[in-house]
């Protein structure tokens, strides 16, 4: 079955993980009619998914806005905190240049088994923007899906407005 989704990938800042390169793999086997993206800083190319270099991606002024932040994070792993927040706004650049129109972004190392999910969101044209809560008001970036850009365009300017109490 055809979906109109494209799925994104975001992996950059480290080395690509060998789970990742896996992962890609079986994703691809398991749904060829699925579109994939790949958001990467990494120069290695994937068999059926559309590698894409960040430096190549063309910035919106939210992404450049975050770029010129000055990041102190407080948490160890800092390279981790600034690329998982970054990726937030790279995918909002990818949605831009007209590549793809509605996103499933999932985390490297989140597989997905079944496309049920996925046509029931595609299916639902209310449901515009929606992800997982990991606790009462903590959302979860793992699983992400994206219908409605201007509604995530207002999640990337809510990020801005919070980053001095975040880092």
């Amino acid at each position: 079955m055809k979906t109109r989704t494209s799925l994104v990938w975001f992996e950059a800042g480290r080395p690509m993980p060998r789970y990742a390169y896996r992962n890609f793999e079986l994703t691809h086997k398991l749904h060829e009619n699925l579109e994939q993206f790949l958001l990467t800083d990494s120069k290695k190319e994937f068999g059926g998914i559309h590698t894409i270099q960040l430096a190549e991606l063309p910035k919106s002024p939210e992404t450049e806005e975050f770029e010129g932040i000055r990041k102190e994070w407080k948490h160890k792993q800092a390279y981790f905190w600034n690329n998982t927040t970054a990726r937030f706004f790279y995918i909002y650049d990818l949605i831009l240049t007209g590549q793809v129109s509605e996103v499933l972004h999932l985390e490297s190392d989140t597989v997905l088994l079944s496309q049920h999910t996925l046509l029931f969101l595609e299916s639902n044209p209310q449901i515009k923007f929606s992800f997982p809560m990991q606790a009462n008001g903590i959302g979860c970036g793992s699983i992400m899906y994206i219908r409605d850009v201007e509604l995530y365009r207002k999640f990337l300017l809510y990020i801005l407005t919070k980053m001095a109490f975040v880092i």
